[in-house]
């Protein structure tokens, strides 16, 4: 069905793309997509609408140089009534929109993702970086560089290979713009691989960490076992004191105590106590 747009005032087609109605003049010098509140009249309707005035004022055609003033009145009384009538099939063609497209929202729009996989030859044809350098002669590095409006070469190379909409229809300034913006919001990083990032970063650091810490705890041990040089107490003396007190300790704790001197037993209790708790405090970090 065609319509008369009474902005440009050119007859042509309305056409659903992806959820979005686009309005394709007769002879092709206008395609564009139909916003909300223009007026766009069934063509048939309006023509026939026009030959009705037309036909209905042939004496104000031919009186119109000796009555002026009568033309002006009866011009003004026709603009009106014009003017009038449009506003109602204007409003009857937005209410009408406005259900068919209450009853066809069942789709939501393709997210950024989805539009690049629609069309991912011509993403890999803006993603390039040579592209849009040779093709801006130096002025955009990458498609980062480029502005929300794509310029009009960039559009007109994509359409010299060939590259075409989901409609057949060659691609326009207006349609890559959308595409480029897709473009750019799907390369963002996700918050998923963002705190993934930040939680191998982590996970590397605290390895490191206890790396260099049990090197510098084992050369602490051999040098402890290496400077002392008086005569060990008994390591089965250490082992009843620990049972006794329901204790238990490492190889590496029980070592440290038997490498030490002590001048009685009451040290050597204080000793294990201590490394007991430095044993625990380890374990819970």
């Amino acid at each position: 069905m065609e319509y008369f747009d009474v902005k440009t005032m050119k007859a042509g087609v309305l056409q659903k793309i992806d959820d979005e109605t686009w309005f394709h003049s007769q002879d092709g010098t206008d395609s564009r997509r139909v916003e909300e509140g223009e007026w766009l009249l069934p063509y048939e309707a309006f023509k026939e609408f026009l030959l009705a005035i037309r036909s209905s004022t042939p004496a104000l055609q031919q009186n119109c140089s000796n009555v002026a003033t009568e033309l002006q009145q009866n011009c003004s009384s026709v603009t009106a009534d014009t003017q009038q009538r449009c506003s109602n099939v204007t409003a009857e063609l937005q209410h009408e929109n406005s259900t068919k497209n209450a009853r066809d929202y069942k789709r939501p729009q393709p997210t950024a993702k989805e539009l690049c996989t629609m069309y991912a030859d011509e993403v890999r044809f803006l993603t390039d970086k040579k592209n849009i350098k040779s093709l801006s002669k130096g002025v955009y590095g990458s498609i980062n560089d480029l502005p929300k409006s794509c310029p009009r070469y960039i559009v007109e190379s994509m359409n010299a290979l060939n590259m075409r909409r989901k409609d057949g229809k060659p691609w326009t300034v207006e349609t890559v713009s959308p595409l480029i913006a897709a473009i750019k919001i799907n390369k963002k990083p996700s918050w998923f691989k963002v705190l993934y990032l930040i939680c191998f970063a982590v996970f590397v650091s605290v390895s490191i960490t206890r790396l260099f810490f049990s090197s510098d705890v084992s050369h602490e041990t051999n040098e402890i076992k290496t400077e002392q040089t008086t005569e060990t107490i008994d390591k089965e003396f250490v082992l009843n004191i620990l049972k006794q007190n329901k204790i238990q300790l490492t190889d590496y704790r029980i070592n440290l105590i038997l490498s030490k001197k002590y001048k009685n037993t009451e040290e050597l209790k204080q000793e294990i106590l201590f490394q007991f708790e430095e044993m625990k405090k380890v374990m819970t970090k």
